[in-house]
């Protein structure tokens, strides 16, 4: 059972035979998933006690002052607790969508599935591979959604404090700290991870060489490229390449 997102507050205020129906057939049902801030009819039907859920980084902070029993993770783009599931925002839905394919299909039908909707097959749900992820978009801060979107797209340039500062009007040190405190990381390894977004889909959709994979992702020898996903994976890029594209 999938639920879809709203607003909280039309979760809220449902009729209550609405929060008995989804506790009384929770336990019939194989797996019980939500989309966005579809956590807030979970909760309000007292499902999600002691669970650890994300939901859309707009409402995580309302969801854990309304339901301070439950455990949100608004970085996550999805996450399993036992039978219970639940998604960011809309786009991380469709990254929980082919979780649940991959359950129940296996991982080579999900990865033609991802393909066919031409999404990222390095979103999949390989834990080892899905824990350095950065996080949706959509569950972005403003501040942060307007890094990633500049850095995006000077991903082939050299790309330094002071002008990722410059592009959202701060200070390089204001903006050091306020970003942080926002991400849990400093500027420098968000950039490293929009690199390595970048490189996971040259290697998993284009034939490309490694050395042209490199400068398209801002690098000018393939060393450095490997030392990215050595330090995150402990895998080499063309390992990654021949994990993926099938």
């Amino acid at each position: 059972m999938i639920i879809a997102g709203t607003h909280p507050n039309l979760f809220e205020n449902l009729d209550e035979t609405v929060y008995t129906w989804l506790k009384q057939i929770y336990p019939q049902v194989n797996r019980l998933a939500s989309i966005c801030v579809g956590t807030f009819l979970m909760a309000k039907s007292g499902l999600l006690k002691n669970k650890t859920v994300t939901t859309h980084w707009k409402y995580a902070g309302l969801l854990k002052s309304m339901y301070p029993e439950i455990h949100v993770d608004a970085r996550s783009i999805f996450l399993k607790d036992g039978n219970i599931y639940s998604s960011g925002g809309i786009t991380s839905g469709i990254n929980l969508a082919l979780h649940l394919v991959e359950e129940d299909v296996g991982r080579d039908i999900t990865i033609q599935v991802a393909k066919h909707l031409v999404f990222g097959v390095h979103r999949l749900s390989d834990q080892s591979l899905f824990s350095e992820e950065l996080p949706a978009v959509e569950n972005m801060s403003e501040l942060v959604q307007k890094v990633y979107h500049y850095a995006n797209a000077r991903i082939e340039e050299t790309l330094n404090l002071e002008q990722l500062a410059s592009a959202v009007n701060m200070s390089p040190r204001n903006f050091s700290r306020v970003f942080k405190k926002e991400t849990s990381f400093p500027p420098g390894q968000f950039i490293e991870k929009i690199r390595l977004e970048k490189a996971k889909q040259l290697l998993a959709y284009t034939a490309d060489t490694l050395t042209i994979i490199s400068v398209q992702c801002g690098y000018d020898q393939v060393s450095s490229l490997n030392k990215l996903f050595y330090k995150y994976y402990k895998i080499s890029a063309i390992q990654y390449r021949k994990t993926f594209q099938h």
